[in-house]
């Protein structure tokens, strides 16, 4: 896909659609009502095709971080394992090779040579010893015997672990390969598009920017300015402060603008939503994981009135979208797949604020 298709994509995505959009237009409607209406089912179309992508790529993440957790405990299974196995084998050869000795020289020659020389009246003490220390041979054996089988018992879980995690990672693979090839069949619709119906839409979504844009202002000065009250869910008191390298997490997060939204991708040339906000915040010094819903957990929380530049914006109920705030009731973000990495108005509906650092 070329950058040109991508940036275009997103405008047009649903246009298979318009030949039905066309056909059931009203006679008495003007060609420009015709063409804005397609424009808001056009623009419904791609939210709905955002959202879908969004949540499979926040479900790929999650599971990419099962099965690389899950290889790391076999792998550490596996070494505990071979120590085991070293050890039990030393142990046994020790008692075989006693049990050599004792066969044919009748015990150990230093022993017996004491033995003789003491005209034997401490072999019963010495006989004991013998026993003892052969027992606690024994028992060494025992030990470390059934350790390996529990070992062995929590390698054959683990295995089975990695092998449900890793069929789980496929799946999602395969979907998001599906998904793209949606995408690049809605590429060769998006050529047959003339100008005038993307001039149209492109006016469209630019007045529908600044209306937002206006209502997120507003918006956004008034929850500044209002103080909570004591039914209030935001505990009262100062937030914590503005964490350290907000701005560096900032200027990082806006130089990506421009570049194309990858599943997966975490930079530097393309991101998906948590890759953008953890790339900016490395910048800032601050490690985060590539997962929004993580991210939701690493932060501290802070009201939407005491809301700074460099605080995250998590959206919808499962967490599945995270955006940076950047001042002036500005965000950018990486929205979904045919868009880019964008600047925009705050938008309405975030379920929390979360202040890295």
């Amino acid at each position: 896909m070329t950058p040109r298709s991508r940036r275009r994509l997103g405008v047009l995505v649903g246009i298979a659609l318009l030949p039905p959009i066309l056909g059931a237009a009203s006679a008495a409607s003007s060609p420009i009502d015709d063409k804005k209406a397609q424009a808001a089912r056009l623009q419904q179309q791609i939210d709905q095709q955002g959202e879908r992508i969004s949540v499979l790529d926040e479900q790929y993440n999650r599971a990419h971080l099962k099965l690389q957790s899950t290889q790391a405990s076999l792998s550490k299974a596996q070494a505990d394992l071979a120590s085991a196995d070293a050890r039990f084998s030393q142990v046994r050869g020790r008692l075989s090779q006693a049990a050599i000795t004792a066969y044919t020289h009748g015990g150990n020659t230093r022993l017996v040579d004491e033995l003789v020389r003491s005209d034997g009246r401490d072999l019963p003490v010495r006989n004991q010893y013998v026993q003892t220390a052969a027992a606690d041979e024994r028992q060494a054996l025992d030990d470390l015997k059934a350790a390996r089988q529990d070992l062995e018992a929590l390698r054959s879980k683990l295995q089975q672990n990695q092998k449900d995690a890793k069929a789980a990672n496929d799946k999602l693979s395969a979907d998001r390969n599906a998904l793209n090839q949606a995408v690049a069949s809605q590429e060769t619709l998006l050529n047959s598009v003339q100008g005038e119906l993307a001039t149209l839409v492109a006016q469209k979504q630019a007045a529908d920017a600044a209306a937002a844009a206006r209502r997120a202002a507003t918006e956004l000065a008034a929850r500044q300015t209002a103080r909570p009250t004591r039914s209030s869910s935001v505990p009262l008191g100062p937030p914590p402060p503005v964490g350290h390298g907000a701005s560096a997490a900032v200027a990082t997060a806006e130089a990506q603008i421009g570049k194309p939204y990858v599943y997966g991708a975490a930079g530097p040339d393309s991101f998906d939503c948590s890759g953008l906000t953890m790339y900016a915040w490395n910048a800032g010094g601050v490690s985060l994981s590539h997962s929004s819903q993580s991210q939701y957990s690493e932060t501290t929380h802070v009201s939407g009135a005491d809301m700074q530049p460099g605080d995250l914006l998590f959206y919808y109920s499962d967490i599945h979208h995270v955006a940076m705030y950047v001042g002036g009731g500005m965000m950018v973000e990486a929205p979904h797949t045919g868009a880019n990495v964008r600047e925009v108005p705050v938008r309405d509906g975030y379920v929390g604020v979360g202040r890295p650092g």
